[in-house]
């Protein structure tokens, strides 16, 4: 079980197990997808694991019936800015066939995730019905933001959707071994570390790099300089305070390079985040709460990226940060055939947080 890299994607196409109308070209092992028609939550609901339902009835709702009852399409052809507690939903430019026994994972872009932008299918045509039933699908998306200000348009390639017949994690001792072997390399103040000394949990730990980018307050879009919209801190050792909803890049301080038949996902929504430099921290200790990497949580093999990895943040609440703390965990799974000979990502060799105008 994995997700199908471009070659596999480019041979499920010509076999009819998938199809998309008006697609881009592949990704090394994605699909990036446009907002096509963009609509406000005109009337509250609930979204829970993949059903919508309205505050006053547990029913859930299909698509059709959520968009007539709970929604208003807004003209997006010269842009809209999303701001912070409001929430929008999308169809894409592009409508995809799922034939049995696959699925989509649709997740923002890099570019768009470290905006603050969360795209997030709640329409479960991409997902477990599509293992039982060959099917077209226009998936209904949710976008959100994280504690940013963010201008989108119609046609933005905001999310990319991912394709697989399911997923496995790699188990610890598999991990360890990739290690011990120099086929996964994970590198702290320019060392790569040994298998019996590398900080693991369920995942591989990453802790916090000392230099973030804060956001400002500013309009983002992509495309433009966006830059601007942070302003770069170093974290003292004593550590930095921050209020709540504050959203802020980083990066971790290792530096990984991942097998080409594998690909790394980011655990996110991190409430629990620790201390881990120096042991796990005693009695009385309250660890600061971060919603860590909730966007854009997959990340490519040394092909395609090899550096450090970058973090989108939201503070729940007014909450320290200091450099060295645990930042999240890193799992890693396979990929269906090994990428190679493709263009470098755009952040391929990053060191420290930063935004790319270009899209």
């Amino acid at each position: 079980m994995a997700i199908f890299s471009i070659d596999d994607l480019v041979k499920l196409e010509k076999e009819g197990r998938i199809a998309f109308e008006n697609r881009l070209e592949f990704q090394p092992f994605s699909l990036n997808i446009r907002i096509g028609k963009l609509y406000r939550e005109a009337l509250a609901c609930y979204a829970h694991q993949g059903s919508i339902t309205l505050p006053w009835d547990d029913e859930p709702l299909g698509q059709e019936e959520f968009k007539d009852k709970c929604l208003q399409e807004v003209d997006a052809s010269k842009g809209v800015v999303i701001t912070p507690g409001e929430r929008y939903f999308y169809e894409p430019v592009e409508k995809l066939f799922l034939g049995r026994g696959l699925f989509g994972i649709v997740s923002s872009r890099s570019t768009y995730a470290r905006m603050g932008l969360e795209s997030k299918c709640q329409d479960e045509s991409m997902e477990s019905r599509g293992m039982r039933n060959d099917r077209w699908c226009t998936p209904l998306i949710q976008l959100t933001t994280n504690g940013t200000k963010v201008e989108v348009a119609k046609g933005d390639p905001v999310a990319q959707v991912m394709i697989s017949d399911g997923q496995t994690r790699l188990l610890p001792p598999q991990v360890l071994e990739l290690v011990d072997h120099g086929e996964l390399v994970v590198r702290y103040m320019d060392q790569a570390v040994p298998y019996d000394l590398l900080p693991m949990i369920h995942g591989v730990v990453l802790t916090m790099d000392k230099k973030i980018k804060v956001y400002n307050g500013a309009v983002l879009r992509a495309g433009t300089a966006a830059e601007g919209g942070f302003d770069t801190i170093t974290i003292p050792k004593k550590g930095l305070i921050l209020p709540d909803a504050m959203f802020f890049l980083s990066v971790c301080e290792q530096e990984l390079e991942i097998p080409d038949h594998l690909f790394g996902e980011v655990f996110h929504d991190d409430s629990t985040i620790r201390y881990i430099k120096h042991g796990l921290p005693g009695e009385g200790y309250t660890p600061p709460r971060i919603r860590c990497h909730p966007n854009a949580p997959y990340i490519g093999p040394r092909s395609i990226f090899k550096g450090k990895i970058a973090f989108e943040n939201l503070t729940l609440g007014c909450q320290k940060i200091s450099p060295g703390m645990k930042q999240s965990e890193i799992y890693f799974g396979y990929l269906s055939s090994t990428i190679k000979d493709l263009k470098k990502s755009r952040y391929h060799g990053q060191t420290e947080a930063c935004i790319k105008g270009d899209q």
